[in-house]
């Protein structure tokens, strides 16, 4: 938790930073921060940088699996 926040025009390390963030924060019953998270993450989910990368499942997907993930309810 204590990694500082990847350099802001780099979407999709921050997408993976925040989606760790978020499931960190989850696991630690702190769903306000994981809210947070899951909000920051959204944002970012379907920039440009993010959808030019080509993997077997779009990282607009994974995003958004990451998402529904990153504010599960225990």
């Amino acid at each position: 938790m204590a990694e500082p926040a990847p350099p802001e025009s780099l979407d999709y390390s921050n997408a993976i930073w925040r989606y760790a963030r978020g499931i960190a924060m989850a696991n630690m019953d702190n769903i306000k921060g994981a809210q947070a998270e899951r909000i920051k993450l959204a944002a970012v989910k379907d920039s440009v940088q993010i959808r030019f990368w080509t993997v077997r499942i779009t990282l607009p997907a994974c995003c958004s699996i990451s998402l529904m993930i990153c504010c599960r309810e225990k």
